[in-house]
């Protein structure tokens, strides 16, 4: 009976929903069973295996059920998660994010400036970061300008706000098209949720270890894996929003000139105006023609930034993880050793 509520569970679930978020909330949970009290032997897996089959349906039930509610609970911190994972959270204007924020977009801007005086690096430039006139918009991690790239794609290729747009062309696209889309943004997903358990993981068990193992293996073991997993997941996670970026790039490119004959508009898809006439009249009800546009920003001063007493080295924000997860490992290291 378990088993059978359980799998009509499952089924009612999305695919999506349950390939990026409730797999790896079961794993997570899992994991933790398994470093957690009592757990992390051999011999505790299998005196659980020897219950009666009633206590282990019962306790898979509850993990399972456990998993669900995390996941429903949990529904609205993925786009949180990929807020702060891209830059765009307020963590990074906070007093403990500001100095990463800034360190992250001093980094990201000169490799921008050694992108753009290279002729072969276009492809590189264009594909992960806005526009160079564009430098406030430069996030201060890879993934938000990988992002931040694709969404800015439409308005300095054809003057259009894709906040706008994008739900009404979303709707005009080939079901193939749109599966697509649907797909990568899923692997994306998929990426963050995976790169956000396992630094909980690491946080998690680490201090599990910590403060109850005596064995000085344990807390450098977990809390190790788990920031490993976390940064992969991340760098998994900037190919999966290169390939998300690609589809809504080619999305635009193609399916914009139906979105204008679905609206019954004169078909102008290459007319900045227009883009910005119906971006007025979705957002603000202006209608269309009403409107004049706003003059197009003048771009940043590309001057390079006064020069400090003591030059300061500019480092990637994943270096700085790096060397957090090492010294942290070797004090939690000690701390184990002398406790």
């Amino acid at each position: 009976m378990t088993g059978g509520a359980i799998g009509t569970t499952l089924a009612a679930l999305p695919a999506r929903h349950l390939l990026s978020r409730f797999l790896p909330v079961m794993t997570f949970l899992l994991a933790l069973a398994f470093v957690g009290p009592g757990g992390g032997h051999a011999d505790a897996v299998l005196r659980w295996g020897g219950q009666p089959k009633i206590v282990v349906a019962t306790q898979t039930g509850l993990l399972v059920g456990t998993a669900l509610l995390v996941t429903v609970l949990a529904d609205g911190s993925g786009d949180a998660l990929l807020r702060l994972l891209s830059g765009a959270s307020r963590f990074w204007r906070r007093a403990v994010g500001r100095p990463c924020f800034a360190e992250g977009r001093r980094n990201h801007l000169r490799r921008i400036a050694r992108l753009d005086s290279d002729p072969d690096a276009h492809a590189a430039l264009e594909a992960g970061y806005p526009s160079p006139v564009l430098q406030d918009e430069v996030s201060p991690t890879t993934l938000g300008n990988v992002l931040r790239s694709a969404e800015l794609y439409p308005r300095s290729r054809y003057g259009m706000d894709v906040a706008a747009v994008w739900p009404r062309l979303y709707r005009v696209l080939p079901d193939r098209t749109a599966a697509e889309v649907a797909a990568a943004r899923g692997e994306l997903e998929l990426r963050v949720h995976v790169a956000g358990l396992a630094a909980l993981f690491a946080v998690v068990a680490g201090a599990w270890a910590l403060v109850s193992s005596p064995e000085a293996w344990r807390f450098p073991l977990y809390f190790g894996a788990g920031a490993v997993l976390a940064l992969l997941a991340y760098r998994s996670a900037v190919g999966a929003a290169a390939l998300f970026g690609l589809h809504l790039r080619t999305a635009v490119d193609v399916h914009r000139g139906e979105l204008l004959e679905r609206l019954g508009t004169a078909p102008r898809p290459d007319d900045p105006a227009l883009w910005f006439d119906l971006a007025q009249f979705w957002d603000r009800g202006i209608p269309v023609g009403a409107a004049a546009p706003e003059p197009a920003p003048a771009p940043s001063d590309p001057s390079p930034e006064p020069p400090r007493r003591r030059p300061v080295p500019v480092l990637p924000l994943t270096t700085w993880y790096l060397l957090l997860t090492v010294t942290v490992g070797v004090l939690g290291t000690w701390a184990t050793t002398v406790l």
